[in-house]
């Protein structure tokens, strides 16, 4: 696959028009049409303003290294949220866990070595560190 044809393929990933990817990288839109349509090579400087606006590699544009791509599709803004997510649900997982515990030693029915174990997993760090407890 040619240079060119990445950057259509870029263009349809991002969902760009010639005119705006155009304007990106500060050229006139019959000199980007002839580079899309492989009649004119982009510059180095172009493809770089090209990969950093994209924020795809310069391998991929260029070689086509499929292995890069990958990691820079990833929209780290929605990884970050789903993962605030989870620790979010994780909270109240603990949270719940911790409750029980509770109703557990305050009734007259329990075997206290359970449940001293049971207080000691949920107050370790790593766990007393998402429920917001300093362990």
């Amino acid at each position: 696959m040619s240079i060119s044809l990445r950057i259509k393929e870029l263009m349809r990933i991002k969902k760009l028009s010639q005119k705006e990817l155009a304007a990106v990288l500060m050229i006139d839109t019959s000199q980007f049409s002839k580079i899309v349509n492989g009649k004119l090579q982009p510059t180095l400087s172009q493809l770089m303003e090209l990969s950093s606006f994209s924020n795809i590699s310069l391998d991929w544009i260029c070689f086509g290294k499929i292995e890069e791509v990958a990691t820079d599709l990833i929209n780290y803004k929605e990884l970050a949220e789903a993962r605030l997510e989870i620790i979010e649900m994780l909270k109240e997982k603990v949270s719940k866990l911790n409750n029980e515990v509770i109703e557990l030693t305050s009734t007259k029915n329990y075997d206290s070595s359970v449940t001293r174990g049971a207080v000691e997993f949920l107050n370790e760090p790593k766990l007393g560190s998402i429920s917001g407890k300093k362990g």
